[in-house]
């Protein structure tokens, strides 16, 4: 079942277009074209190269399922677990050919979106993905990421809610004093109203920040968020989709960059 929030992806798929339109023009994957006949069918898969916490999976299931609707993309993981090298994250069954043309587009999404965020201000506290200082409230955030409002399940609640009182017991051992409410869960995108179940249940004893919200304490810049968005959604179908990936990823990461405190 797609975890893809549709409202959401109807910005991302522009990017997706020109991210396309960029790798193929008007040609397409000529090499898959002819060698593989056009009906066959192919079943493959994702696997981290490296170890990496994911993210990203929900737009390359977007991308795949822009070249060919009908395939199906199973979650073997999800935006936000963490796994390790050769672990397969994702199982695709569908045309050959699109298959084939989509794959480059759809990894270089993941490669990014697991890689930016985290290096712009990566945590050494176990069972976290990023540390940042609050821009609303000043205090330090010990923050899991997640991609969208729609990407965890049952069991990740438990897990999340006991890595965050995992960290609040070794900070009582080492004589610190972290809160509850400096334990969160960062969504970037979406809004509070898209949260699943499962995000409602962690927010009942831990902050869930979603979307603008999320940004705003991450960057300090109120209109980051919708800056971002607005950006996605306006751009002219001749802008150069990989110097737009480049530039986006590159502000982002000097606004996260920024809100760092040695």
């Amino acid at each position: 079942m797609s975890i893809i929030p549709e409202l959401d992806m109807n910005r991302v798929n522009i990017l997706i277009d020109l991210a396309l339109e960029e790798d193929l023009a008007d040609r397409g994957d000529t090499t898959s074209k002819s060698v593989i006949p056009a009906d066959a069918r192919a079943k493959g898969v994702l696997y981290a190269k490296s170890d990496c916490v994911l993210a990203g999976l929900a737009v390359a299931e977007a991308v795949f399922k822009k070249l060919d609707p009908a395939c199906e993309f199973t979650y073997i993981l999800h935006d936000g677990d963490k796994c390790s090298a050769k672990t397969v994250i994702a199982e695709i069954t569908g045309n050959a050919v699109a298959m084939l043309t989509a794959e480059r587009t759809a990894l270089n999404f993941i490669q990014r979106l697991c890689n930016e965020l985290r290096q712009s201000y990566p945590s050494t506290t176990a069972g976290m993905d990023i540390e940042f200082v609050d821009a609303i409230d000043g205090r330090r955030k010990y923050c899991q990421l997640k991609a969208g409002p729609n990407t965890i399940n049952k069991d990740d609640v438990k897990t999340i809610k006991d890595h965050f009182r995992g960290v609040i017991h070794l900070a009582r051992t080492n004589g610190q004093a972290i809160a509850s409410m400096d334990c969160v869960v960062g969504v970037c995108y979406g809004t509070r109203d898209d949260l699943s179940s499962f995000y409602k249940s962690i927010d009942e004893d831990y902050p869930v920040f979603v979307g603008d919200e999320f940004w705003t304490r991450l960057t300090g810049d109120d209109h980051f968020y919708e800056d971002l968005i607005n950006a996605f959604a306006e751009v002219a179908a001749d802008i150069n989709a990989a110097d737009m990936v480049d530039d986006t990823v590159q502000k982002l990461a000097e606004n996260i960059t920024e809100t760092t405190v040695e």
